[in-house]
């Protein structure tokens, strides 16, 4: 039995980007009822996964594992076994290496940058400290670090995950908030305070990059690095207009947002945050004309966000073509 991966056996542009392995998914089988949703599309994601593909494979292997204690699966195959062929019609085997453990194989996958099996690992080291009630506890540090670790990986392969990298290396927890509920935004002056230079450095361009496609939440850790002069020289002006790019941020988000309803409690937090705490603290040592400056500074940085949709941006991914 060999459990070697190989290169795929399919040409460059017949292979599957992330965004297409989830459609295709999500077209043929529903896995929680369990069904089978499209047995065409559950024929060509069978294809490619045994093709070594590697999109599909991590698709494949992922389906395997929630329908472990049902045989929908295997009985569809048995039940197709002449179609699943290649081009030539060759019938396909099925490889050995799907009967390895899961969190293995993608965890390999992961460590030889397939960006889909980089960003399922970063998902399971991020809850792997549990919780106490309802507040994070903090990561070992190994696990911080391989947090981090995959998470340049999937950006790399272009997923739009910026603030989450900027977090992971930020705070002991490796999530923007304290508690599962999103009440508790853990601030930056609760970042850890060993961190190099270079890693408040990466934090911070990580944050400008959601920043300028629209994200509150990053404006607003945008402010607080101007505030606290964190890997940035300390520029009051500077943080007040990123506190007011993402106050005009929410009042744009509360007249569009019924399309986020999942993420409304979190932006009205996120609101109440800047107003009340960020933006009181540094308007107090402001004078009249700082604050005057700082608002065409706002304009400034406004006219130079990119997106509209930070959710349609963040749902999304770059055009990076998939690696054999």
């Amino acid at each position: 039995m060999s459990y070697l991966i190989k290169p795929a056996m399919l040409p460059q542009n017949e292979l599957w980007t992330v965004e297409y392995s989830w459609l295709m998914v999500r077209r043929a089988i529903t896995p929680e009822i369990p069904q089978i949703d499209d047995e065409e599309a559950l024929l060509e994601l069978i294809r490619h996964a045994w093709l070594w593909d590697k999109n599909a494979m991590i698709q494949y292997a992922r389906i395997q594992v929630e329908l472990r204690d049902d045989a929908i699966l295997d009985d569809f195959i048995r039940k197709h076994a002449h179609r699943i062929a290649d081009r030539d019609g060759q019938r396909l085997q099925r490889p050995d290496i799907f009967d390895r453990n899961y969190s293995e194989l993608i965890t390999e996958l992961a460590d030889m940058q397939y960006p889909l099996a980089a960003d399922l690992v970063t998902g399971r080291l991020l809850w792997s400290a549990g919780k106490t009630g309802l507040i994070h506890n903090p990561l070992t540090p190994e696990n911080r670090a391989q947090l981090i670790h995959y998470t340049r990986y999937a950006i790399q392969g272009g997923y739009h995950i910026h603030s989450e990298l900027a977090d992971a290396i930020l705070f002991d927890t490796g999530f923007a908030y304290k508690d599962s509920n999103e009440e508790q935004i853990n601030t930056l002056p609760d970042r850890i305070r060993s961190l190099p230079r270079s890693e408040l450095e990466e934090s911070f361009s990580a944050y400008k990059t959601s920043a300028l496609h629209g994200s509150q939440y990053a404006q607003i850790r945008m402010s607080e690095f101007y505030l606290y002069g964190v890997g940035v020289e300390q520029n009051l002006e500077t943080a007040c207009a990123w506190s007011l790019v993402a106050r005009d941020n929410f009042i744009a988000f509360s007249k569009d947002g019924h399309r986020y309803f999942q993420e409304k409690d979190r932006e009205i937090m996120l609101d109440k945050y800047n107003n009340t705490v960020l933006s009181p603290l540094m308007r107090q040592h402001m004078t009249k004309a700082q604050i005057e400056r700082s608002a065409i500074l706002a304009s400034q940085i406004k006219s130079g966000i990119s997106e509209t949709d930070y959710y349609l941006w963040a749902s999304g991914m770059d055009a990076v073509p998939p690696a054999p």
